[in-house]
């Protein structure tokens, strides 16, 4: 079943709400060469709970959006969109933008370049 659209009030545009599986599922190793950084430190974050993951038997995989959504909130400087109390950068972080709103509410979509989507 396929959620249907509403029309975000900031911005008036409709939006398809995204489901976290949509991306896909990743082995542990793609995951990690996708946000460049060790399985040790993934398998961290999924037994702290930071980092959501699937098990089937005693393989796990990570969804694609829940693992970008897990870089993301570690993002420092212009780009951070949510404070984090884990990042080092967490007092840079803007969480009082419509694009931290945006992406709270599972709304906000990064383009191909790490930006926002116009």
């Amino acid at each position: 079943m396929t959620p249907h659209a509403f029309t975000d009030a900031e911005s008036g545009r409709d939006v398809q709400p995204v489901h976290p599986l949509d991306g896909g599922l990743l082995t542990i190793e793609d995951a990690a060469r996708l946000v460049a950084l060790g399985r040790s430190l993934l398998y961290q974050e999924m037994d702290a709970g930071r980092l959501p993951y699937c098990k089937f038997g005693r393989a796990r995989r990570i969804p694609r959006q829940a693992l970008l959504d897990w870089a993301q909130a570690h993002l420092c400087g212009g780009w951070a969109v949510a404070p984090n109390p884990e990042s080092d950068c967490h007092s840079q972080a803007s969480g009082s933008n419509g694009l931290a709103r945006a992406y709270s509410q599972g709304t906000a979509r990064l383009n191909g370049n790490g930006g926002p989507k116009s």
